[in-house]
């Protein structure tokens, strides 16, 4: 999976409001699919996929415990990632509209490229 991929797959994952409030949890500790799962009022089965897809990822890693399995923020950032977390938590949306705003205007690409064709629907 090349460079551009693996964004395009993180972006999608942080598209979700689900996702990037599992991964303020998953900030401050490890957690198993119920206590992640717990604040949100959906099925398991629905919530198990937003996990899935974090994975997919790469954001988070997850292990098997017993009859569980636990999921902690991927190593790749470990302690700056958990310190991202909280000051995207604190920044808001400003902060990755201005993030993605400044990626837009290095973009290489045309002007009139319609980036909606990458855009995939959530699980």
């Amino acid at each position: 999976m090349g460079p551009s991929a693996v964004a395009d797959d993180a972006f999608h994952a942080l598209a979700n409001p689900t996702r990037r409030a599992v991964l303020e949890n998953l900030a401050v500790t490890p957690a198993t699919v119920s206590e992640l799962a717990a604040p949100f009022a959906m099925q398991r089965p629905s919530f198990v996929q937003h996990l899935a897809v974090l994975e997919r990822s790469r954001l988070v890693t997850s292990q098997k415990r017993g009859r569980g399995r636990t999921y902690e923020l991927a190593p790749s950032g470990s302690q700056s990632s958990r310190t991202g977390w909280r000051r995207v938590g604190s920044c808001g949306k400003r902060h990755w509209t201005s993030a993605i705003v400044a990626s837009n205007s290095s973009n290489s690409r045309s002007p009139t490229h319609d980036h909606r064709q990458h855009l995939r629907s959530d699980p």
